[in-house]
């Protein structure tokens, strides 16, 4: 099966490659996926990256003036299993928990704009001497 059929049907994991990789691009993956499906992802990338590795992950952040949290388990919108079109908001303090607890920092960047959708920049945070990844993990 090429890797992009793959990708449309198991979005969240890139461990199946078996490659380690200096680049991922998630573009409007996180505005489909459930919050399950992004701490996949972001558990497989610990898997398949090394220290220089970058993960640029749009989404669309949640606000109570754009759109609520998104806290449902399922994909939303067309994918090999449905027809039906439709887009999910997360909260970025979620995100930023997230990759701070992996020991991943993440920074938003207003340098890419692609369908209104905020990026991150995401990447292992260096190792610390007592080889933690603890430390500031953020920034917005």
């Amino acid at each position: 099966m090429p890797f992009y059929q793959y990708l449309e049907q198991h979005p969240d994991d890139l461990t199946v490659f078996g490659e380690t990789f200096d680049f991922v691009m998630a573009d409007s993956i996180w505005t489909h996926a459930a919050k399950s499906q992004i701490e996949t992802m972001l558990d497989s990338l610990l898997r398949v990256s090394h220290e220089k590795t970058v993960l640029l992950a749009s989404y669309l952040p949640a606000s109570l003036g754009l759109g609520p949290d998104y806290l449902g388990s399922t994909w939303v919108g067309t994918c090999h299993e449905s027809d039906i079109v439709g887009v999910i908001r997360h909260d970025p303090d979620w995100i930023f928990h997230q990759c701070h607890r992996r020991g991943l920092a993440v920074q938003e960047t207003r340098d890419l704009t692609l369908d209104h959708q905020s990026w991150l920049k995401i990447t292992r945070r260096p190792a610390r001497k007592d080889g933690s990844r603890n430390g500031p993990s953020s920034s917005r």
